[in-house]
């Protein structure tokens, strides 16, 4: 039997066994990096500063307030501080931006980045990528508090795969 040498690009195309598992630790490795210096160093480049922008300052004192009432029930939240002073009503918004004044009009942020949030909300129950916000913003409010932060939850879902 004669086998042809495999070229670069062939071998590239099918890493297997721990020549995988090295290029996807590295991977991993620059990704967890990448994600430290967006949340504690503030430095982000290209996507990763798109969904930074992502969680505007202002759309926690925004949402569920007199400025943009949730369309949810008070039972789905727990009787605390952070939600004692939510304005919840049957006829509210159930997403930030079907608020009356929508936060990102005239704003830099791409609405890919905005689905790409919504998405991460739907498929982990996540609100917030650095710290865990107290609404579901892109999503339904009407779920209740999210359970995750979507940077760990996506973390963990590359991870996996």
């Amino acid at each position: 039997f004669f086998f042809k040498q495999k070229t670069a690009y062939e071998m590239q195309r099918g890493l297997v066994g721990s020549e995988m598992c090295i290029r996807d630790r590295y991977y991993l490795e620059s990704l967890h990096s990448q994600f430290d210096s967006l949340c504690h160093q503030g430095k982000s480049y290209g996507f990763l500063n798109e969904l930074k922008k992502v969680y505007l300052p202002t759309l926690s004192t925004t949402f569920c307030s007199s400025n943009c009432p949730c369309k949810a029930a008070k039972a789905n939240f727990p009787a605390t501080a952070d939600y004692s002073s939510a304005d919840f009503r049957l006829t509210g918004a159930s997403t930030i931006t079907q608020c009356p004044k929508n936060p990102y009009e005239g704003t830099d942020v791409r609405t890919t980045a905005l689905a790409f949030v919504g998405l991460l909300e739907k498929e982990f129950h996540c609100s917030g990528f650095c710290t865990k916000e107290k609404w579901y913003y892109f999503t339904d409010v009407a779920l209740g508090p999210p359970i995750n932060k979507c940077q760990d939850k996506l973390l963990e879902y590359i991870e996996v795969r």
